[in-house]
């Protein structure tokens, strides 16, 4: 494990000297980029989606919103997708 005290790593260095004081198994999970904590129907369908444009270059919207209107599952289950083009509010 790097812990050297960079800008970048200072949580780290910080998190790991904690585990070496506490006596408990930690375990960290990542959430794949883009998708959100809190919508499960998301990260079940993240993996079929990523495997179904796998190896394809995501060039434009209409190329990503295809390859993931394309997804199916084993199940049957078939991805609606389309590009929201309405604008919002930052923050």
């Amino acid at each position: 494990m790097n812990t050297t005290d960079s800008a970048n790593n200072r949580p780290l260095a910080t998190s790991a000297a904690v585990m070496a004081l506490v006596p408990l198994s930690v375990a960290v999970c990542h959430f794949p980029p883009g998708t959100s904590k809190w919508n499960k129907v998301e990260h079940r369908l993240f993996s079929f989606i990523s495997s179904n444009w796998r190896g394809e270059p995501l060039r434009d919207y209409e190329t990503i919103v295809r390859l993931i209107a394309s997804t199916t599952t084993a199940k049957g289950l078939k991805v609606t997708c389309r590009l929201d083009h309405s604008s919002y509010a930052v923050g």
